[in-house]
Protein backbone atom coordinates (compact mmCIF):
# COMPACT_ATOMS: atom_id res chain seq x y z
CA UNK A 1 0.00 0.00 0.00
CA UNK A 2 1.25 3.41 -0.66
CA UNK A 3 -0.36 6.65 0.74
CA UNK A 4 0.64 10.01 0.45
CA UNK A 5 0.79 12.87 3.14
CA UNK A 6 -0.41 15.94 0.99
CA UNK A 7 0.02 19.58 2.84
CA UNK A 8 -2.23 21.77 1.43
CA UNK A 9 -0.35 25.02 1.81
CA UNK A 10 2.78 26.65 0.90
CA UNK A 11 4.78 27.56 4.11
CA UNK A 12 7.98 25.36 3.83
CA UNK A 13 8.75 23.38 6.85
CA UNK A 14 5.27 23.15 8.72
CA UNK A 15 6.03 18.97 8.05
CA UNK A 16 9.38 17.94 8.58
CA UNK A 17 10.82 14.43 7.38
CA UNK A 18 10.82 13.84 11.53
CA UNK A 19 7.10 14.59 11.67
CA UNK A 20 6.57 12.30 8.87
CA UNK A 21 8.78 9.41 10.95
CA UNK A 22 6.33 10.59 14.05
CA UNK A 23 3.36 9.89 12.08
CA UNK A 24 4.40 6.49 10.20
CA UNK A 25 5.12 5.28 14.02
CA UNK A 26 1.13 4.92 14.13
CA UNK A 27 0.70 2.76 10.64
CA UNK A 28 1.96 -0.80 9.95
CA UNK A 29 5.62 -0.42 8.90
CA UNK A 30 4.93 -2.17 5.49
CA UNK A 31 2.67 0.92 4.25
CA UNK A 32 5.01 3.20 2.11
CA UNK A 33 4.00 6.87 3.06
CA UNK A 34 5.23 9.40 1.16
CA UNK A 35 5.00 13.23 1.72
CA UNK A 36 4.06 16.04 -0.73
CA UNK A 37 3.36 19.62 -0.79
CA UNK A 38 1.02 22.46 -3.04
CA UNK A 39 3.24 25.14 -4.72
CA UNK A 40 0.50 27.09 -5.26
CA UNK A 41 -1.74 29.11 -2.69
CA UNK A 42 -1.13 30.55 0.57
CA UNK A 43 1.89 29.97 2.94
CA UNK A 44 -0.88 28.65 5.75
CA UNK A 45 -4.99 27.94 6.30
CA UNK A 46 -6.50 30.07 8.88
CA UNK A 47 -9.65 31.69 7.14
CA UNK A 48 -11.65 30.80 4.60
CA UNK A 49 -10.00 33.27 2.35
CA UNK A 50 -6.75 31.43 2.22
CA UNK A 51 -8.49 28.21 1.99
CA UNK A 52 -10.00 29.18 -1.14
CA UNK A 53 -6.53 30.05 -2.30
CA UNK A 54 -5.10 26.82 -1.77
CA UNK A 55 -7.82 24.38 -3.35
CA UNK A 56 -7.27 24.21 -7.22
CA UNK A 57 -4.12 23.04 -6.37
CA UNK A 58 -4.66 20.27 -4.08
CA UNK A 59 -7.22 18.88 -6.44
CA UNK A 60 -4.26 18.93 -8.77
CA UNK A 61 -1.89 16.94 -6.67
CA UNK A 62 -4.43 14.54 -5.35
CA UNK A 63 -5.38 13.98 -9.21
CA UNK A 64 -1.35 13.54 -9.92
CA UNK A 65 -1.07 11.51 -6.92
CA UNK A 66 -4.00 8.53 -8.17
CA UNK A 67 -1.91 8.65 -11.63
CA UNK A 68 1.15 8.42 -9.75
CA UNK A 69 -0.48 5.01 -8.14
CA UNK A 70 -1.31 5.86 -4.64
CA UNK A 71 -3.68 4.16 -2.97
CA UNK A 72 -5.19 7.09 -0.90
CA UNK A 73 -4.56 10.79 -0.09
CA UNK A 74 -4.43 12.92 3.12
CA UNK A 75 -5.29 16.27 3.29
CA UNK A 76 -2.73 16.98 5.73
CA UNK A 77 -5.40 20.46 7.21
CA UNK A 78 -8.01 19.84 9.95
CA UNK A 79 -10.56 21.89 8.30
CA UNK A 80 -10.61 18.89 5.61
CA UNK A 81 -9.95 21.55 2.52
CA UNK A 82 -10.91 20.10 -1.19
CA UNK A 83 -11.79 16.99 0.48
CA UNK A 84 -15.58 16.48 -1.06
CA UNK A 85 -13.98 18.07 -4.31
CA UNK A 86 -11.42 15.85 -4.76
CA UNK A 87 -13.62 12.84 -3.65
CA UNK A 88 -14.77 13.90 -6.70
CA UNK A 89 -12.28 13.81 -8.88
CA UNK A 90 -10.66 10.68 -7.88
CA UNK A 91 -11.24 6.99 -7.11
CA UNK A 92 -9.00 6.45 -4.21
CA UNK A 93 -9.99 7.43 -1.09
CA UNK A 94 -8.81 10.92 0.15
CA UNK A 95 -9.25 12.30 3.94
CA UNK A 96 -8.58 14.90 5.80
CA UNK A 97 -7.96 15.70 9.41
CA UNK A 98 -11.56 16.75 10.41
CA UNK A 99 -13.83 13.50 9.82
CA UNK A 100 -11.40 11.13 10.84
CA UNK A 101 -10.63 12.62 13.83
CA UNK A 102 -14.35 13.20 14.68
CA UNK A 103 -15.37 9.31 14.02
CA UNK A 104 -12.45 8.00 16.87
CA UNK A 105 -13.44 10.46 19.34
CA UNK A 106 -16.87 9.55 19.11
CA UNK A 107 -16.03 5.89 20.17
CA UNK A 108 -13.88 7.01 23.00
CA UNK A 109 -16.55 9.54 24.74
CA UNK A 110 -19.71 11.23 25.16
CA UNK A 111 -19.08 15.10 24.88
CA UNK A 112 -15.58 16.13 22.18
CA UNK A 113 -13.64 19.19 23.22
CA UNK A 114 -11.90 20.82 19.57
CA UNK A 115 -9.02 23.48 20.50
CA UNK A 116 -8.74 25.59 17.10
CA UNK A 117 -5.43 27.04 17.06
CA UNK A 118 -6.99 30.70 16.80
CA UNK A 119 -10.35 32.45 17.05
CA UNK A 120 -10.04 33.29 12.84
CA UNK A 121 -10.61 29.47 12.75
CA UNK A 122 -13.69 28.58 15.10
CA UNK A 123 -16.14 29.36 12.48
CA UNK A 124 -14.59 27.26 10.08
CA UNK A 125 -14.11 24.02 12.65
CA UNK A 126 -18.33 24.98 13.93
CA UNK A 127 -19.26 24.79 9.92
CA UNK A 128 -17.96 21.75 9.72
CA UNK A 129 -19.16 20.38 12.79
CA UNK A 130 -23.34 21.30 11.66
CA UNK A 131 -22.45 19.88 8.57
CA UNK A 132 -21.26 16.78 9.98
CA UNK A 133 -24.46 16.67 12.68
CA UNK A 134 -22.53 16.90 15.78
CA UNK A 135 -23.74 19.76 17.42
CA UNK A 136 -24.89 17.96 19.92
CA UNK A 137 -22.00 15.69 20.63
CA UNK A 138 -19.36 18.55 20.40
CA UNK A 139 -19.63 20.47 23.75
CA UNK A 140 -16.92 23.31 23.25
CA UNK A 141 -14.62 25.08 20.56
CA UNK A 142 -11.83 26.56 22.29
CA UNK A 143 -9.08 29.07 20.75
CA UNK A 144 -5.77 28.18 21.45
CA UNK A 145 -4.29 31.65 20.69
CA UNK A 146 -1.48 30.24 18.53
CA UNK A 147 -0.99 30.90 14.48
CA UNK A 148 -0.29 27.96 12.31
CA UNK A 149 3.15 29.29 11.30
CA UNK A 150 3.91 29.30 15.59
CA UNK A 151 3.65 26.01 16.05
CA UNK A 152 7.32 25.57 15.76
CA UNK A 153 7.41 26.73 19.11
CA UNK A 154 6.93 23.14 20.48
CA UNK A 155 7.04 23.59 24.50
CA UNK A 156 4.38 26.67 23.88
CA UNK A 157 2.41 24.95 21.94
CA UNK A 158 1.99 22.01 24.04
CA UNK A 159 1.97 24.35 27.17
CA UNK A 160 -0.77 26.20 25.97
CA UNK A 161 -2.78 23.11 24.85
CA UNK A 162 -2.62 21.91 27.99
CA UNK A 163 -4.42 25.09 29.77
CA UNK A 164 -6.99 25.19 27.45
CA UNK A 165 -7.52 21.54 27.50
CA UNK A 166 -7.96 21.59 30.94
CA UNK A 167 -10.60 24.34 31.01
CA UNK A 168 -12.49 22.61 28.28
CA UNK A 169 -12.46 19.26 30.90
CA UNK A 170 -13.37 21.07 33.84
CA UNK A 171 -15.28 24.21 32.96
CA UNK A 172 -17.06 22.69 29.24
CA UNK A 173 -17.18 18.67 30.20
CA UNK A 174 -15.45 17.69 27.34
CA UNK A 175 -14.42 13.81 27.86
CA UNK A 176 -12.32 13.74 25.03
CA UNK A 177 -9.86 16.47 23.26
CA UNK A 178 -9.78 16.78 19.82
CA UNK A 179 -6.44 19.31 18.60
CA UNK A 180 -8.01 21.62 15.99
CA UNK A 181 -4.44 20.99 13.77
CA UNK A 182 -2.79 18.73 11.66
CA UNK A 183 0.54 20.76 12.52
CA UNK A 184 0.90 19.92 16.01
CA UNK A 185 2.92 16.67 16.01
CA UNK A 186 3.73 15.27 19.03
CA UNK A 187 1.59 17.70 21.37
CA UNK A 188 -1.36 15.16 22.05
CA UNK A 189 0.61 12.60 23.72
CA UNK A 190 2.48 15.06 26.07
CA UNK A 191 -0.69 16.93 26.96
CA UNK A 192 -2.71 13.85 27.51
CA UNK A 193 0.30 12.75 30.04
CA UNK A 194 0.10 16.26 31.91
CA UNK A 195 -3.74 15.75 31.96
CA UNK A 196 -3.35 12.43 33.78
CA UNK A 197 -0.87 13.77 36.51
CA UNK A 198 -3.67 16.08 37.33
CA UNK A 199 -6.45 13.35 37.63
CA UNK A 200 -7.88 13.75 33.92
CA UNK A 201 -7.90 10.26 31.93
CA UNK A 202 -9.44 12.06 29.00
CA UNK A 203 -7.26 11.16 25.63
CA UNK A 204 -6.34 13.59 23.45
CA UNK A 205 -6.39 12.84 19.17
CA UNK A 206 -3.89 14.46 16.99
CA UNK A 207 -5.75 14.87 13.86
CA UNK A 208 -2.53 14.17 11.11
CA UNK A 209 -2.12 10.89 12.90
CA UNK A 210 -6.22 10.20 13.28
CA UNK A 211 -6.19 10.74 9.30
CA UNK A 212 -3.68 8.45 8.14
CA UNK A 213 -4.48 6.04 10.48
CA UNK A 214 -7.96 6.49 9.11
CA UNK A 215 -6.89 6.03 5.61
CA UNK A 216 -4.61 3.14 5.83
CA UNK A 217 -7.51 1.39 7.62
CA UNK A 218 -10.36 2.40 4.95
CA UNK A 219 -7.67 1.66 2.28
CA UNK A 220 -7.02 -1.95 3.39
CA UNK A 221 -10.18 -2.81 4.18
CA UNK A 222 -10.91 -1.65 0.11
CA UNK A 223 -13.24 0.91 0.75
CA UNK A 224 -14.25 3.76 -1.58
CA UNK A 225 -16.67 6.56 -1.02
CA UNK A 226 -20.09 6.29 -1.99
CA UNK A 227 -21.11 7.55 -5.86
CA UNK A 228 -24.42 8.16 -5.05
CA UNK A 229 -22.75 11.02 -2.16
CA UNK A 230 -19.48 11.77 -4.31
CA UNK A 231 -20.52 11.78 -8.18
CA UNK A 232 -17.41 11.44 -10.10
CA UNK A 233 -16.78 14.44 -12.37
CA UNK A 234 -16.17 13.40 -15.80
CA UNK A 235 -12.56 13.37 -17.54
CA UNK A 236 -13.71 16.71 -19.63
CA UNK A 237 -14.17 18.95 -16.61
CA UNK A 238 -10.98 17.94 -15.15
CA UNK A 239 -9.22 17.75 -18.68
CA UNK A 240 -10.97 21.93 -18.89
CA UNK A 241 -9.62 22.45 -15.17
CA UNK A 242 -6.07 21.50 -15.43
CA UNK A 243 -5.05 20.28 -19.17
CA UNK A 244 -5.45 17.24 -20.98
CA UNK A 245 -2.67 15.42 -18.90
CA UNK A 246 -5.57 15.21 -16.01
CA UNK A 247 -3.17 17.43 -13.53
Amino acid sequence: MKLLNLVPVTARNLVTPDDLAYLRRFISPDIQVDLDQITLGSPCIEDEFSEALCLPDILRHVIRAQEAGYDGVAISCFGDPAVKAARECVDIPVVGGFEPTLSIALGLGDRIGILAIMSETEGQVRRNIGTARLDGRVCCVKSLGVGVLELHNHERAIETTYKTAKEAILKDGADVIVLGCTGMVGVASAVQDMLAQDGCQVPVLEPGVCALSYLAMITAMGLKVSRTTYHKVSAEKIGWAFGECGA
